[in-house]
C-alpha cells in the first residue's frame, strides 16, 4: 500500500509539472503574440503616417518653382519652404499672355508636440519623434542638355521621418528596434520643365 501511495504522489507531481509547463508555454505564446501584434500595429501606423506626409510633400514638389530669395530649409532642418506654382500659363505663340503665380508652402516640425504642420495647420496623422529636411546638391549643369530628353537636375529634396510608438512619444523609454525611419528623395525640377515636356515619360 505504501508503494502504491508513493507512486500516486510521484504521478501527481509529474502531471502537475507537465500542466505547469503547458500553461507557461501557452502564457508565453499569448504574451509574445500580443507584443508581435503591437509591433505590427506600430509598423502599420508608422507606414501610413509616413505615406501621407511623403505624398503631400511630393504633390507640392511637383509644382516647385525655384526662387533665389527663398531659403528652402531652416538651420535645424525642421522647417521646409517650397515655392509652388498656383497658376501657370506658357504659350510660345502668345508670350504676352504668359504668366506664373507662386505661393510659399511651409512645412515645420514642432518638437514640443511632435507634430508636422503645413501652412501652420497640423497634418491629420500621428506624431513623429523627428522630421528632417535637407537639400542635396550634386555637380552638373542645371540647364537643358540637347542630347538628353530631360534637363539635368542639380538639387534634390531629402525628407527623413522617424517614427516610434505613439505612447512613447517624448519619453526616454524607447528601444532602438522601436524606431522606424522612412525617407524619400525628390528631384527639384522646375515646373516650367514639366510643362515644356508634358509627354516625356522620363518625368515623374
Amino acid at each position: 500500500m505504501r508503494r502504491s501511495k508513493a507512486f500516486t504522489l510521484i504521478e501527481v507531481i509529474v502531471m502537475g509539472s507537465i500542466g505547469l509547463f503547458i500553461a507557461g508555454t501557452v502564457w508565453y505564446m499569448v504574451i509574445a503574440f500580443g507584443r508581435r501584434s503591437q509591433e505590427l500595429d506600430h509598423r502599420l501606423q508608422s507606414f501610413q503616417s509616413a505615406q501621407v506626409v511623403l505624398t503631400q510633400i511630393r504633390n507640392d514638389v511637383m509644382r516647385f518653382h525655384p526662387m533665389d530669395q527663398v531659403s528652402m530649409v531652416g538651420d535645424l532642418k525642421r522647417r521646409l519652404s517650397i515655392p509652388v506654382v498656383t497658376d501657370y500659363k506658357y504659350d510660345p505663340d502668345q508670350p504676352a499672355k504668359n504668366h506664373i503665380q507662386v505661393q510659399i508652402v511651409t512645412y515645420e516640425f514642432d518638437a514640443s508636440d511632435h507634430r508636422l504642420r503645413r501652412g501652420g495647420e497640423p497634418l491629420r496623422l500621428g506624431q513623429f519623434e523627428e522630421v528632417a529636411f535637407e537639400i542635396v546638391e550634386t555637380e552638373g549643369p542645371t540647364g537643358r542638355d540637347e542630347e538628353k530628353p530631360i534637363p539635368d537636375v542639380r538639387n534634390y529634396l531629402k525628407v527623413t521621418l522617424t517614427c516610434v510608438p505613439q505612447e512613447k512619444i517624448g519619453t526616454q523609454d524607447i528601444r532602438d528596434k522601436e524606431r522606424i525611419t522612412y525617407g524619400a528623395v525628390f528631384p527639384l525640377w522646375p515646373v516650367s520643365f514639366r510643362q515644356a515636356y508634358p509627354l516625356n515619360p522620363g518625368l515623374p
